[in-house]
């Protein structure tokens, strides 16, 4: 089954050196159709470290460096072919180098992709996505319901105004929070309880090796109660520690922080 989150491997170039470690460095892709995004984190930049993003055009034959923000380019493919997009990563101090990238397949894209649904009751739905080819055997799609905890947690305005993107650096996409992942273009499905839900379509052209997902954002609440509740304690935050625990005083545009609210609790964000 093609896997839905894509990471880059690595390949190690140039000079080693025992002093440098690259173990921490990752690159994330992110595409519906022939936009995609990359982000580069794990390498902080300093007097002593830097990198570059570079794309290679195969047709022809030139190589173009690509302006970033923050560790995160984008580049939007407007002519079928193949490309290849990489990174490279220096530390002039300690002399030594490496490169991460991704080889890009690019066929002449349908605007046609998308996700259509229907309410049947208050907390059963149904999907669809449109075929973009009946008599083209390549094309497969899934869908992907996640619910869980990382969703409920976001507020109601994180949730309703998040882009996509933010929304898919995010979150973690656990196999524990994934409630149901058919191989069709139709999905038929009762949410087990109230929340908030991500419902994903995927278009994957098996050979070409080329797809698009499409976010579709639900929130179920069968039980709305007239009752008002009162002096409910406020939920804020009381400390903001990085992935590995560590305390933080400025968080970093693009990175994924933990925050610790007063009622125990903690959440993922994301800076903007």
């Amino acid at each position: 089954m093609k896997k839905l989150i894509l990471m880059l491997m690595v390949l190690f170039t140039g000079m080693v050196n025992a002093q440098c470690d690259f173990s921490k460095v990752n690159l994330k892709q992110w595409n519906q159709g022939t936009y995609y995004k990359f982000q580069l984190t794990g390498w902080d930049t300093d007097s002593c470290k830097n990198y570059m993003f570079m794309v290679y055009d195969f047709q022809n034959k030139k190589t173009d460096t690509i302006p970033d923000k923050s560790g995160i380019v984008e580049v939007s493919f407007n002519l079928p072919g193949e490309y290849k997009l990489y990174v490279k990563l220096w530390d002039k101090c300690k002399k030594c180098d490496t490169a991460m990238y991704r080889m890009v397949k690019v066929a002449g894209w349908k605007p046609t992709a998308n996700v259509k649904f229907i309410k049947k009751t208050c907390d059963s739905m149904w999907f669809e996505m449109p075929a973009m080819n009946t008599k083209d055997t390549c094309w497969t799609n899934y869908f992907y319901v996640y619910g869980g905890k990382e969703l409920d947690d976001l507020t109601t305005k994180e949730w309703t105004t998040m882009s996509d993107y933010d929304l898919y650096m995010y979150y973690s996409f656990d196999e524990k929070d994934l409630l149901a992942n058919p191989e069709s273009r139709i999905l038929k499905y009762k949410f087990p309880k109230d929340g908030k839900y991500l419902v994903i379509g995927q278009y994957y052209n098996k050979c070409l090796n080329q797809d698009t997902v499409i976010f579709t954002r639900h929130t179920i609440d069968c039980n709305i109660s007239s009752v008002t509740e009162f002096n409910k304690q406020q939920v804020l935050p009381v400390g903001t520690y990085d992935v590995l625990g560590r305390p933080v005083n400025e968080m970093k545009e693009g990175q994924v922080y933990i925050e610790v609210l007063n009622n125990g609790t903690r959440r993922k964000i994301l800076k903007k």
